[in-house]
């Protein structure tokens, strides 16, 4: 059954040449019985609803393979190494540095009316860097996994905010 988290056949064409690419070389021993796809699927599927692992649908992987994977990717770099790879083909496709913009958290004071006035400016007035964050924020919050922090631990948290920016990306790319 698909479902909206599910990857595309455009996403996936872009995502399996990496994965291959990426992920360690193992020694064969029995072919898997889930493919790498059906695994992401279920990781987004998590992502993307804000379940529990062990409350997967049926029809994707059992929780225990789909977990398995996510921690052993965490552990080894693979969605980090995806991420890098995925931003820097975003920054191509939007023909941007590829070295990002240098954002200064500054405390800024609120520009005074006449201030708005002479700069032509009336109302709400958002700064630059403050507006880059609050609309990634708004991005991860489509991902009912964020609703709460659940994560035990900042390893771990930080590799669901990448996932979440992988399925952006991948999006991005492919649309």
């Amino acid at each position: 059954m698909p479902y909206s988290s599910n990857l595309t056949d455009s996403e996936w064409k872009i995502l399996e040449p990496l994965l291959y690419q990426i992920l360690p070389i193992k020694k064969k021993t029995r072919p898997p019985n889930w493919t790498k796809r059906e695994i992401l699927d279920g990781i987004f599927y998590q992502l993307k609803n804000g379940c529990s692992w062990e409350d997967l649908p049926k029809d994707l992987p059992p929780y225990s393979t789909v977990y398995w994977y996510y921690k052993q990717w965490r552990k080894q770099g693979v969605i980090e190494e995806l991420m890098k790879v995925l931003h820097s083909q975003v920054r191509e496709q939007v023909k941007k540095n590829r070295s990002g913009p240098k954002i200064k958290f500054e405390l800024s004071k609120k520009p005074s009316k006449q201030e708005k006035e002479t700069q032509g400016q009336s109302g709400f007035v958002p700064v630059r860097a403050r507006w880059i964050i609050e609309r990634s924020n708004s991005w991860i919050e489509r991902c009912k996994i964020f609703v709460k922090n659940f994560e035990r631990t900042l390893e771990n948290a930080t590799a669901k905010v990448n996932v979440c920016f992988i399925r952006l990306m991948l999006k991005r790319l492919a649309a």
